[in-house]
């Protein structure tokens, strides 16, 4: 609800000094004043601007009785208060001259910005931190307003804090204003500070409605306003104070001192000496010389007016600057005869403009000295060098230090320049150049002695400069002679470390001028020369580390990578061919697990050394890293192959050579792969990435072929490879999606009596073509797929068994063939134990077979796994009996329950033959009371044979082949009808 008044005189103050304030604001940023900067400026707009806000927030809220309207609006209000603050603070600064105040501004700007964020995000504004009453009062002229009443809460307290503080601040500004001299200005800034403050303790001491008013309502900070404004425009008025006509007049009119005045008029550099108006009162011969005249007799300010700071405040402009520091204004290129504010130079040239202010004893500007120098010469040199560096700048390698050596000789206008290195590290007997021009043109690099030469005096020491005459000084140097040089400017090089690695040299046909300048340049050049040889150094040690072996100083394999790329283009552009041998040395592993690392290093040292000393420079030979080099040899058209075999022969036969390693002697056989190319690979436009795999694809099958030898890549290898990738990828396919199955295979006594089964694997692919156990059982053990496949025979082996146990069908044995990798874990018995109790079937059904490779590996170990597996209830059954190396000691030692023949040994049955090897195999079981059995059983003749030399239990073709269980259960019950036919 909003109330009426009859007196509308808050409303109209409000208004009225809402647009006050902007006219105020209006009125300074347009005044035209030497005294007030544009910083000031803008600080006092936008602290008017802020209590204008202000005033314009008050007019709404006060006639108000709506307690959400009025909270709103003053947390509006009360957001203005932290710009206010900071703006009062800016100006106060400013216009006070407070020097070193950006610490300052910033930390009050945190505080501000803190106090903001409180403000916005509380229940009520900043000002009030608990509500304790909304009330109407009277107002003197009659008139209700009404008024949100609180204590303040921390942030408000804290906000009172700060503007006490800045208040307290500003008026030790005044202070320092009024020893200044401006003692008007200081007084109206001091009362202006003043008035909120006396309202405010009025406030809080009397609880007076109307000095709440003034303090709410933001009249007080108006009127604060108003005196600042008054305080501005007064001091513009007012021609100077007295201090600062004194000051002007003793500028004006110095007091006569000879040594003053013949020190500033033989002073080099011209000088002028400015009033605080601008006006030239002082210069000296310098100044006069250059301008041609004399700028005290000018009325206008050409000086400033050239310099562009016509509308600078020379006071304030150098009040912050230190005690004997200058400013620098400008480097300015006047040109001859061209007019310039009102100022015309002599010549044409490059100017240095520089000034400083002249101080009275206690610290109060009376003038400004500008003065200038001329700098051609060295922009000049700034310019030449920049343009070297630019010129320089996309060039490396020799070609650097040629167009350096050409750059200096152009920039000296000079016969010849060149820049020479030591010959040999440490001595400095001779010189030879690094680059070298002679009239403009690089001409080919050679050596001379030092001795009795100008250059013998720079090595290693400073500059030499010989301005003319240098034949005469040194009539043995008959360079200096056959040239007719007169002038010679050396300077040493140096590396990093201040050691000397070379010198830069320029010569002439004249007489050398501008010494000074020259030197400089030269140095600087030097200083450049030594950074880039000390860069192509380091560049050139990264790239020995980037593509060098460390233990054999051979290319390593990022080196390799390149050559092949290069090669291979080569190869293509030319139409030639070559060949790439894939090294790997023969049981590497065995020396470094045997003997040590450190043996294995000195052989593959040894083997880098071989290679190196016994083959032809032309021939790229690296190490790939590991046990494995490459060798790399361009061949003869059409004779690829040839060479290729005659070279793999060749390191065959270099590899099988014993290596002498300490007081060892090791042999280090290798097995190699051989890629021929471009013309003879499958791939269209092969990559040094083919060229690698295709290799190693060659050493796969040179290894599995016996090691010791070398095959070289053709088609079919890569077929192979893809063939087995095939099957790997589809091996993890089927272990995901339940691919395989079970198939099995009866065991049958000689008495016809079903013995038991043996479970077998069998995978078919998804389009049902079936893939041999052979062929994808030694790729499962490669990629370690065997684990999780013996675990996957297992867990179905059991589900199997307890299905047909639930049936009442089970056969009294199942076989199941661990492979050696599974044995070898060293939680297997676990994992069985494991699977077994998931499905609660009778472990005493089930038979184990494993190979001697699996037994024998560890044996004690082996021996410890096997009575676990047979204390649970498993048998044991030692899988292709009399195929490995199996010893009658190490039977006798391991918990066996079984023997079973392999069918290799059932194939070489023949009737009427004898076969010592099978019978004794089949006593040894008996003799260790084992049982035998023995599989491939495909006919009767051998399993009557089998039959007389004590074998009972047989498996094969003659009594089933492996089959589903569903057709297992079928079989089994037509058995009896099946074995006796």
């Amino acid at each position: 609800m909003i109330e009426t008044s009859s007196h509308p005189l808050t409303e109209l103050l409000s208004i009225g000094s809402f647009g006050v304030s902007l006219y105020i604001a209006w009125q300074i940023l347009t005044l035209k004043s030497r005294v007030l900067v544009w910083r000031e400026r803008l600080a006092f707009v936008a602290l008017t601007l802020c209590i204008a806000g202000q005033q314009l927030c008050y007019a709404y809220i006060m006639p108000s009785s709506d307690l959400a309207l009025q909270s709103t609006v003053m947390k509006c209000q009360t957001a203005l208060l932290p710009f206010l603050l900071i703006s009062l603070f800016l100006f106060i600064a400013y216009y006070s001259r407070q020097k070193r105040i950006h610490p300052w501004a910033i930390g009050l700007s945190i505080a501000c910005a803190g106090l903001f964020l409180a403000n916005m995000q509380g229940p009520l504004p900043l000002r009030i931190g608990s509500q304790v009453s909304y009330e109407p009062a009277l107002l003197p002229w009659g008139q209700t307003v009404y008024m949100l009443r609180g204590a303040p809460g921390d942030s408000g307290l804290v906000a009172l804090a700060l503007g006490l503080g800045l208040v307290g601040w500003g008026w030790s500004r005044c202070s320092a204003m009024r020893q200044s001299g401006r003692r008007q200005p200081a007084t109206l800034l001091a009362c202006a500070l003043a008035l909120p403050t006396l309202t405010l303790a009025g406030e809080w001491l009397l609880a007076s409605p109307l000095l709440y008013w003034l303090d709410t309502s933001g009249l007080s900070l108006f009127m604060m306003a108003l005196l600042m404004s008054q305080a501005v425009v007064r001091e513009q008025a007012q021609p100077t104070s007295d201090k600062d006509s004194s000051s002007s007049s003793v500028l004006d009119s110095p007091p006569a001192n000879p040594q003053w005045d013949i020190v500033l008029d033989q002073a080099p550099a011209c000088m002028q000496v400015l009033n605080l108006n601008g006006r030239v009162i002082k210069t000296n011969q310098a100044s006069r010389r250059y301008w041609k005249r004399d700028l005290c007799d000018d009325e206008q300010d050409f000086l400033l007016n050239l310099l562009e700071l016509q509308d600078l405040d020379l006071e304030i402009y150098f009040a912050d600057l230190p005690e004997g520091e200058h400013r620098d204004f400008a480097t300015l290129r006047l040109e001859q005869g061209k007019e310039y504010g009102g100022l015309v130079p002599d010549r044409t040239r490059w100017l240095k403009f520089r000034a400083y202010p002249l101080r009275s004893d206690d610290g109060a500007t009376l003038g400004v000295v500008i003065y200038h120098i001329d700098v051609t010469n060295e922009y000049n040199a700034e310019t030449a060098i920049r343009e070297i560096a630019r010129g320089l700048s996309d060039s490396y390698g020799s070609q650097f230090f040629d167009n350096l050596v050409l750059t200096m000789a152009k920039l000296f206008n000079a016969k010849m320049a060149f820049i020479g290195l030591q010959t040999h590290k440490g001595s400095w007997n001779q010189i030879t150049t690094y680059a070298i021009c002679s009239d403009g043109q690089i001409i080919e690099n050679f050596t001379y002695d030092l001795a009795d030469t100008p250059c013998e005096n720079v090595v290693g020491r400073q500059t030499c400069v010989y301005e003319s005459h240098v034949q005469q000084l040194f009539p043995e140097d008959l360079i200096l002679q056959d040239l007719g040089i007169e002038s010679y400017i050396g300077t040493p090089i140096h590396d990093p470390d201040n050691q000397p690695i070379g010198i830069m040299v320029v010569v002439d046909t004249k007489p050398l001028t501008q010494v000074n300048q020259v030197q400089e340049i030269l140095e600087i050049f030097a200083a450049r020369a030594g950074a880039e040889l000390q860069r192509q150094s380091a560049e050139s040690s990264m790239r020995q580390m980037a593509y060098q072996d460390y233990l054999t100083r051979l290319p390593n394999r990022a080196l390799l990578h390149e050559h092949l790329r290069n090669n291979l283009e080569h190869c293509r552009t030319q139409g030639k061919g070559a060949a790439m041998y894939l090294l790997d040395l023969d049981h590497f592993k065995t020396i470094n697990d045997t003997l040590g690392h450190d043996v294995g290093d000195e052989v593959i040292r040894g083997v880098g050394r071989r290679l190196r000393e016994h083959l032809d420079d032309s021939i790229f030979v690296a190490r790939m890293g590991g046990d494995e080099f490459v060798v790399v040899q361009c061949c003869e058209p059409d004779q690829e192959e040839i060479q290729a075999r005659e070279m793999a022969d060749r390191l065959i036969a270099l590899m099988t050579k014993p290596l002498q390693v300490g007081d060892r002697l090791l042999n280090a056989g290798c097995s190699i792969g051989v890629v021929l190319y471009p013309d003879d690979l499958p791939t269209h436009r092969p990559t040094e990435l083919d060229l690698l795999r295709f290799a190693d694809i060659a050493l796969y099958q040179a290894k599995n072929n016996g090691r010791h030898q070398y095959v070289v890549f053709r088609s079919e290898l890569q077929d192979k490879i893809n063939d087995r990738i095939q099957i790997e990828r589809g091996l993890r396919d089927a272990l995901e999606h339940d691919g395989f199955e079970l198939h099995f295979q009866p065991q049958i006594r000689s008495s016809g009596e079903l013995v038991g089964v043996e479970a077998l694997l069998r995978w078919n692919r998804a389009d049902g073509r079936p893939i041999s156990p052979a062929c994808f059982i030694p790729i499962a053990e490669e990629t370690g797929l065997i684990l999780k496949l013996g675990a996957w025979v297992f867990s179905a082996a059991f589900k199997q068994a307890a299905l047909w146990q639930a049936q009442g069908c089970c056969p009294k044995r199942i076989s199941i063939n661990v492979s050696a990798w599974q044995f070898a874990q060293n939680d297997f018995v676990e994992q069985l134990m494991t699977q077994l109790e998931q499905t609660a079937v009778d472990p005493s059904r089930f038979v184990l077979e494993l190979t001697e490779s699996a037994l024998l590996q560890d044996v004690p170990e082996t021996i410890s796994k096997l009575k676990l597996i047979r204390r649970a209830g498993f048998q044991i059954s030692l899988d292709d009996f009399g195929t490995g190396y199996s010893s009658l000691a190490y039977l006798k030692d391991l918990p066996l329950d079984e023997l079973k023949i392999d069918k290799s040994f059932v194939d070489e049955l023949t009737q009427g033959t004898s076969q010592p090897l099978l019978e004794s195999m089949i006593a040894i079981g008996q003799h260790m009371h084992l049982g035998v059995i023995a599989e491939g059983i495909e006919t009767e003749q051998q399993r009557v044979q089998l039959e007389l030399m004590g074998c009972h239990i047989f498996q094969g073709f003659l009594y089933g082949r492996p089959m589903p269980a569903e057709q297992l259960q079928q079989w089994m019950t037509d058995s009896p009808s099946k074995i006796q036919a």
